[in-house]
């Protein structure tokens, strides 16, 4: 049976389905051609009213040997066709809004976030392997990287998922 969905809802449908999909933990590696590598866990934990609490953790390679273990953390608001990224800090700050959109191959989005005289090109892709990438490309007087992370579901979520 197939369901009689346009386009825009079914993309709006798959943008919930996603946003919710993303409770739990995941495994990432970042990659800064030329800069580092991260290798590390991420969670994202409900907080109620459409919100997520993103809390990351990793090993730093700087490509001069250096390690340091890097934290960051964001909160993940829902929105109808997809959703927003705030700065988690006391006073939430927005970094961008993605509006989600099937390819044919991925939903997917972009999102654009001006730092100064810098600027963040984001883009979102959430793979029907259930993994997902964002890219950053940072262009600007003081920037200019590209960074990469490909996430993949913990070993521990995708067994608990399968077995409910």
């Amino acid at each position: 049976m197939t369901l009689p969905l346009s386009d825009e809802k079914a993309s709006t449908w798959l943008a919930h389905a996603v946003f919710d999909a993303l409770c739990g933990s995941w495994r990432f590696e970042r990659s800064i051609p030329g800069q580092a590598t991260m290798n590390g866990h991420a969670r994202f934990d409900g907080q109620g009213d459409g919100q997520l609490l993103y809390r990351e953790s990793g090993l730093l390679r700087l490509d001069n040997g250096r390690t340091c273990q890097a934290y960051r953390s964001y909160v993940y608001r829902r929105l109808p066709d997809g959703f927003s990224v705030w700065f988690d800090e006391p006073e939430p700050r927005l970094f961008h809004e993605v509006r989600l959109a099937w390819d044919g191959e991925a939903l997917g989005g972009q999102a654009t976030h001006p730092c100064g005289a810098d600027r963040y090109d984001t883009s979102y892709a959430f793979r029907p392997d259930g993994s997902f990438v964002v890219r950053h490309a940072v262009v600007g007087p003081r920037k200019g990287y590209v960074s990469t992370t490909v996430f993949h579901r913990d070993a521990q979520d995708a067994d608990a998922a399968a077995a409910a």
